[in-house]
């Protein structure tokens, strides 16, 4: 059986609903991070749009390599 002394006790060792008020709710935390999340997507969409532009500056940069080789007869490196 708990006595009254046990709940005294637990009360010391357990948080209250009191020793939470200062903290973050989920929904304060859902707002803070909406706009990290957005900025998050910003980036990626960037980082993919670079990715694609130095890919086909890529291919391109293959196909007159490519295109040299032939013309001159010169067998591609491995």
């Amino acid at each position: 059986m708990i006595t009254d002394k046990d709940v005294v006790k637990l009360k010391q060792v357990f948080a209250t609903k009191d020793d939470f008020k200062g903290f973050a709710s989920k929904d304060d935390l859902k707002r803070e991070l909406k706009p990290i999340k957005d900025d998050i997507a910003d980036i990626l969409k960037k980082m993919n749009s670079i990715i694609s532009f130095f890919d086909r500056e890529y291919l391109a940069f293959r196909k007159r390599v490519e295109f040299i080789e032939k013309h001159l007869h010169i067998s591609p490196q491995q």
